[in-house]
């Protein structure tokens, strides 16, 4: 099963495919989901919650030294969109891709796109979609594309739409934007399968696509679903979604984050609440073909959070070494209650095949961030990359980095490196996983400030993001390069 974080970062170089180059040491996502509920829409109600997550920022602690520039692309306003609420993707020529959460047609949300020009981009996105209650409402998460360029994503729903949809929007150079300007709706979500679609879709090399609701299922705790490519329907996909597994409460609940995939095709997540401490869960969904589905039915719990190692995942979403460890963040737990980055180490000794307890890699303090949010990226050196909702030198989030350390005992500096700090002016609440192109430079969104107050698109340079030797980009734990001639199958 090819994992949709490996097509998803190498479309920033154009590539629908992946060749693993030689082995790095590391670890291995170039992009991660950075998902925005529907329930959360609300920005007073966003920063109340991750508040919660986080508890009160610590006093006392030095200023923690900013590394990097940061640069804002495009600052939100009502015709654009507002709000952005997930990460970015990017296509072959570096052209921008995202979507807002909400905006003046219908208040549901877009699909925009920040134009490559030169050196530089377009300071006024493009907006390919405006999305309305007919096709889902409030986007959330993520876009992901395929070999084509088309793109997919999901909606959770609104008020007076409340399941949710997953959408395509297709490529179409008879358009002014070169896209369709109205989303095929793929599936809509009736409770059962699924309320509220939550993180990002990934796909396996079949193009069958699969993603997480945050409620809804057997318990109303969520669901991880698969939608299968078929070919026999107008859409080329089936328009019921398979319900993998149905959350518990015992086994997690609210599952918001995205997917990660392992070469095997075992599915792998984390719930933002329940498990044993009610913190949230880490689990993995096993391949298993003597079921209906092609997967176990009930999810293994590799570790339950439970403060000291981390609480509540917001919108968490894993990544993964060459090793197969995991790596995530929490928003809440750690030593100062303000969030944490850890590991799960692979150990066959296991029942589960993953150590029973995570190694805290990092505690937020407040100076350097607090309630990180979403997922990691990592470079070529296994330097670790994300952002904080919260904390920083204006407590209005940050973006940081993880070094690499031999000498310590987890193999990591244990305080972050602040690449930037959000003043509001510059954005405020990022909120997603953060993308990198060829030449190092990293992107991100921020839910809210900017000149309109409404979000950003932010670049950072200078950050020191190692990138392949051969221009590529570090994809699953290694230097993967691109086929000849752009976007392959």
């Amino acid at each position: 099963m090819k994992r949709v974080n490996c097509s998803r970062a190498l479309l920033l170089e154009g590539c629908g495919s992946c060749s693993p180059a030689a082995d790095q040491n590391g670890t291995g996502e170039t992009q991660g989901g950075g998902p925005l509920r529907r329930r959360l829409q609300s920005p007073t109600l966003r920063r109340a919650v991750v508040a919660l997550a986080v508890a009160i920022l610590a006093p006392g602690h030095a200023r923690a030294a900013v590394n990097g520039t940061v640069r804002t692309l495009v600052s939100f306003d009502l015709t654009t969109g507002t709000n952005p609420s997930g990460s970015l993707i990017a296509d072959a020529n570096g052209n921008l891709f995202g979507t807002t959460s909400a905006s003046s047609v219908l208040n549901a949300g877009t699909v925009f796109e920040i134009k490559k020009i030169g050196n530089g981009y377009a300071n006024t996105p493009t907006v390919l979609v405006s999305l309305e209650l007919a096709n889902g409402g409030t986007p959330t998460g993520s876009l992901i594309a395929d070999a084509n360029g088309n793109l997919f994503g999901m909606t959770a729903g609104t008020a007076l739409a409340e399941a949710g949809a997953v959408f395509e929007i297709s490529k179409d150079p008879s358009t002014a934007t070169g896209y369709a300007n109205t989303p095929t709706v793929l599936v809509s979500f009736d409770g059962t399968n699924g309320l509220s679609p939550a993180g990002s879709l990934i796909a396996d090399g079949n193009g069958n696509l699969f993603g997480t609701a945050s409620e809804g299922g057997a318990s109303n705790f969520g669901t991880v679903f698969e939608i299968s490519k078929d070919p026999s329907t107008a859409t080329g996909y089936a328009n019921t979604p398979t319900v993998l597994v149905s959350f518990d409460g015992i086994n997690g609940r609210d599952p918001n984050g995205s997917l990660l995939a392992d070469a095997e095709g075992n599915l792998f997540g984390m719930t933002e609440e329940g498990g044993a401490n009610l913190f949230g869960a880490v689990f993995e969904i096993r391949k298993d073909p003597s079921t209906a589905t092609g997967y176990a039915n009930t999810p293994t719990v590799l570790f339950n959070f439970d403060g000291a190692h981390g609480a509540v995942p917001v919108f968490g979403s894993l990544i993964a070494d060459a090793y197969g460890d995991l790596f995530g963040v929490t928003s809440g737990g750690g030593a100062s209650d303000l969030g944490t980055v850890f590991e799960i180490r692979k150990d066959p000794s296991t029942s589960t095949g993953y150590a029973s307890t995570p190694i805290v890699l990092v505690s937020f303090d407040g100076t350097n961030g607090a309630g990180p949010v979403g997922g990691l990226i990592a470079d070529a050196n296994g330097n670790l990359f994300g952002t904080a909702g919260t904390g920083g030198a204006s407590d209005l989030g940050t973006a940081f980095e993880i070094h690499k350390d031999p000498s310590t005992s987890t193999g990591y500096a244990n305080a972050p490196i602040v690449l930037a700090g959000f003043d509001g002016t510059n954005g405020s609440d990022p909120g997603a996983s953060l993308i990198a192109d060829a030449s190092g430079n990293l992107f991100g969104t921020t839910f809210l400030g900017g000149a309109q107050g409404f979000g950003t698109v932010f670049e950072i340079t200078g950050s020191g993001y190692a990138i392949c030797p051969d221009g590529g980009l570090f994809v699953d734990g290694r230097c993967a390069t691109c086929p000849p001639g752009g976007m392959g199958p």
